[in-house]
């Protein structure tokens, strides 16, 4: 539902798969490990993400994925 959210906020589907791991808490390098891919991509991706939502800081996107986490689900 989370990855949903995100892409309807105007990210691609890999990029909502990292922005809802690091959002959730994960470290890039946790996230990298957990998806398989580099820290660096992972870290690449972010300033892609950040830009994309208008946000400076991880806990900007800390307090978004939990916010989308927390909504209603909507039919």
């Amino acid at each position: 539902m989370i990855l949903e959210r995100l892409i309807r906020l105007g990210l691609t589907r890999g990029q909502a798969r990292i922005a809802a791991a690091v959002g959730g808490g994960l470290s890039s390098k946790e996230a990298a490990e957990q998806l398989g891919l580099a820290d660096g991509t992972i870290r690449t991706v972010l300033k892609v993400v950040y830009e994309r939502l208008d946000l400076t800081r991880k806990s900007q996107l800390v307090a978004l994925v939990t916010k989308l986490g927390s909504l209603p689900a909507q039919n």
